[in-house]
């Protein structure tokens, strides 16, 4: 009957044990994984503030602008960072299972290196602005050099006519 008790404090004593050497593993592995964690963010979390620094410079916030983000290449979440910068602009959405993801490299993928693609998109989402970096290819029919950041106007009187790409998107700016 007196070995119930001790069983007892036996297990509570290995559970705490374990609980505290969890506990240790983890504290010990925090610091490195956020380390890593940042490592990985810094360049998207730069990229990020410098499209909005140029859009906020060039455009008002505005709910009624709508933008397509063009990020050749990407993991994704740059999209997420720049749509939070730019609040309350809207953007072309993210995911979707007509659209491309406006990350990774979908914006090199033959299908989305056309100009009917792109137009159809631009139309039927009214797209105001089109933000370019990181070479979409879709920049090879804009005449416009691989590298750099880009800002267009899209002119919809012109797409809606079945005007070329390249005169129905007026550069706003560039910078390298």
């Amino acid at each position: 009957m007196k070995a119930r008790p001790v069983i007892k404090q036996i297990a509570i004593l290995l559970t705490c044990l374990w609980i505290v050497t969890a506990a240790w593993q983890s504290f010990t592995t925090v610091p490195q994984t956020i380390a890593h964690s940042l490592a990985q963010s810094a360049r998207p979390d730069r990229q990020a503030q410098q499209v909005a620094n140029l859009v906020r410079a060039h455009l008002p916030l505005t709910s009624r602008l709508t933008v397509l983000y063009l990020n050749g290449i990407d993991g994704g979440d740059n999209f997420y960072r720049v749509r939070y910068l730019l609040y309350p602009l809207s953007f072309v959405d993210y995911w979707s299972w007509s659209d491309p993801n406006q990350g990774g490299y979908v914006w090199n993928t033959p299908r989305f290196t056309q100009a009917a693609s792109l137009r159809r998109i631009m139309l039927n989402r009214h797209v105001s602005y089109v933000i370019a970096i990181d070479h979409p290819a879709i920049l090879r029919l804009l005449h416009a050099p691989a590298n750099g950041l880009y800002l267009y106007r899209v002119q919809r009187k012109k797409l809606l006519a079945g005007a070329m790409l390249a005169s129905a998107l007026s550069l706003v700016v560039r910078e390298p």
